[in-house]
């Protein structure tokens, strides 16, 4: 069944001026495109479902099975299942969809005593791009549609008590419900493009961390600022829970001691906050850098146990931390773990007052050397691994200012691995040193393969924790022995033979005079050249080869 188009309009007669417009405003919704229905299968099926109707009515006065006659109409009812057969050329949904909406339509404010001449235009043009004949058979099955729900509900009002019930309420119920299923969907779709808006506001978030920190930067701000994106004028806090600003840290060097909220063990933290803030020299670059705590827990989100860390420890320790950690962008975060290897161990990445990485972990630095490691950059580090000549001085440096202090006198020192006999030295103190002497150790490991004296020092300090050893040296002299206990005692057992050499040698001199072996057979012609120095004369230089004091003579040599 069609209607060609121009024949249509050419057969319309003469009409008044109020029906002509009429005519014309239908005809402007007319826009039809490619689609094509068949509307015959669809005209059968309206009928159907009158006819089906009828039927029913006439069973269910008859007295037929209820359950009979419900099968009997959801067959009828317009669905997937009974319009898949129907062809719809064109279009991007479904038949079904289409006679729902007309139907909604029909239906929508139809108890308000809305325009029925409106309604009947915006009808035409939810059908603007179909044929005419296909206009008419979808609105025809779209009221179709209608009157078998309709007819459904009268005849259960026998049978079901709701569908007899005509209170307004459980009407406004059902339309809230069908408003409700729509809602939903639509959320569900909004989800998934938040989801995806989101994603890629990290990829260019994450995109812009790796830029900033390519390029140079007149301060630290822009930095600190687009780490730390927090809706607060004061994102920092510091141990008196004072409010502080990105301006706190500006010409600053910037430490981010980044952890999980419950830090490290309390004595681990008692120490390194001794060697940040408690340090002698700590008052040396006062102002010129500060420590920012950034707790990052082990799971995305911040539990009771978490919380509960971060607000003891931040309202203690003496230094800077973010106001509310859990708000820290995700992004961030990720840039973090992935960028400067954060797995949980704690770690101290070092901003210079420009906002350039300078150091990707620090802690070792802080540990060994304490603010004398300022700017803790890692050319410091490699400067102060250059400097360190004297083993003694860097394995007992701020554990004792009594150790200190001999060592600036030129004192012997005895270092015994033995807490028992370690009279001098408090336990906290001995337990400070092992955690400097791992990392001494840990930090010395990537410079032992290119530096002669790293690996000096790296064999010097391979030993096991469970041994007992010994180490004795004189002062700030690099001339230091390392013992272990059979041959510390030794040594000692043999303390008559070489203690007259103290006086000559000094003590170390003495005891590798008397416990180390002589080189065997002859004489031993072994020499070694030292740059004049005040006070070389009168010192008593022992040989490395036959363990004896070693004859002074002086050398001119012509540079022309």
């Amino acid at each position: 069944m069609s209607f060609p188009e121009d024949e249509f309009v050419d057969s319309i007669p003469s009409l008044t001026t109020n029906e002509d417009f009429l005519t014309r405003e239908i005809l402007l919704t007319h826009n039809p495109d490619d689609r094509q229905l068949d509307s015959d299968m669809l005209l059968q099926l309206v009928e159907s479902t009158f006819c089906s109707a009828t039927e029913n009515v006439i069973v269910l006065q008859s007295g037929a099975c209820f359950h009979e006659f419900c099968n009997r109409v959801f067959a009828a009812k317009f669905d997937v299942i009974s319009t898949g057969n129907i062809d719809l050329v064109g279009s991007e949904e479904p038949i079904s969809l289409t006679i729902s909406k007309i139907s909604n339509e029909m239906l929508s404010g139809c108890f308000e005593g809305e325009n029925l001449h409106r309604k009947t235009i915006i009808l035409l043009e939810m059908l603007s791009h179909y044929r005419w004949d296909a206009k008419v058979v979808l609105a025809l099955a779209s009221f179709a549609c209608s009157f078998g729900l309709f007819q459904l509900i009268l005849q259960l009002q026998s049978d079901n008590a709701l569908a007899g019930y005509s209170d307004k309420t459980v009407v406004a119920a059902w339309g809230l419900h069908s408003v409700g299923n729509k809602l939903s969907s639509l959320c569900t779709n909004l989800g998934e493009h938040v989801a995806k808006c989101q994603q890629q506001i990290e990829t260019r978030y994450y995109d812009k961390l790796l830029q900033m920190f390519k390029e140079k930067h007149v301060d630290n701000q822009e930095v600190l600022s687009t780490l730390f994106p927090l809706q607060s004028e004061y994102p920092f806090k510091n141990s008196s829970s004072t409010e502080c600003g990105i301006l706190e840290l500006e010409n600053k060097v910037v430490v981010l001691l980044i952890s999980k909220p419950e830090l490290i063990p309390v004595d681990e933290l008692f120490f390194l906050v001794q060697q940040t803030s408690d340090h002698p020299q700590r008052n040396k670059f006062e102002g010129s850098y500060e420590i920012l705590w950034v707790p990052i827990p082990s799971s995305r989100e911040w539990n009771l146990a978490d919380k509960i860390n971060f607000e003891f420890f931040s309202d203690r320790l003496p230094w800077f931390s973010i106001r509310r950690p859990w708000s820290l962008n995700s992004t961030v975060v990720s840039y973090i773990r992935q960028e400067w290897n954060f797995n949980d161990d704690p770690i101290m990445v070092v901003l210079n007052e420009n906002g350039m990485v300078t150091n990707l972990n620090a802690m070792d630095m802080v540990w060994i050397w304490g603010p004398k490691a300022f700017p803790f950059s890692n050319s410091r580090e490699k400067e102060l691994w250059e400097q360190e000549n004297c083993m003694l001085d860097l394995i007992i440096n701020g554990i004792s200012p009594s150790l200190t202090q001999w060592v600036e006198e030129g004192k012997n020192i005895y270092t015994i691995d033995q807490e028992k006999i370690c009279t001098s030295l408090t336990f906290h103190k001995v337990q400070f040193f092992w955690l400097r002497l791992e990392r001494i150790k840990r930090l010395i490991s990537a410079y032992q393969d290119s530096d002669k004296t790293s690996k000096e020092l790296a064999e010097f300090l391979d030993f096991n924790r469970n041994e007992n050893w010994a180490i004795i040296g004189q002062g700030s002299s690099t001339d230091v022995l390392k013992l272990d206990a059979e041959k510390l005692k030794e040594c000692l057992d043999l303390l008559p033979l070489w203690c007259k050499n103290v006086t000559t040698m000094g003590l170390v001199g003495a005891i590798k005079s008397g416990c180390e072996p002589s080189s065997a057979g002859g004489t031993c012609n072994h020499s070694e050249l030292f740059p004049y120095e005040e006070g070389l004369v009168n010192k008593t230089v022992i040989c490395g080869s036959c363990k004896s004091p070693m004859e002074k003579f002086v050398l001119y040599k012509c540079e022309e």
